[in-house]
């Protein structure tokens, strides 16, 4: 991992619900592995933001996805982009 996805890892599992850790750190491990191998496609973003979603607790939820939205694009492979 990357400084900023080691950021971001650490951000996620502290708002991740009991019980759902290894579920997130599985899901982020796979994103930032497709990342770094500029393979993680828009398809992969949207099944990752489920699975996210899912595992974060309820009060963090709208915090997360602010930030995903946000910087969650810039992480897409260019090629799938256009």
């Amino acid at each position: 991992m990357n400084s900023g996805q080691n950021q971001f890892f650490e951000f996620i599992l502290s708002r991740t619900k009991e019980g759902h850790e290894e579920k997130m750190i599985n899901t982020l491990k796979e994103c930032f592995g497709m990342q770094n191998a500029n393979n993680f496609n828009k398809e992969e973003y949207d099944k990752a933001c489920l699975v996210i979603i899912n595992c974060l607790k309820p009060e963090h939820v709208d915090e997360v996805l602010n930030i995903m939205n946000k910087f969650g694009q810039n992480h897409i492979s260019k090629k799938d982009k256009y």
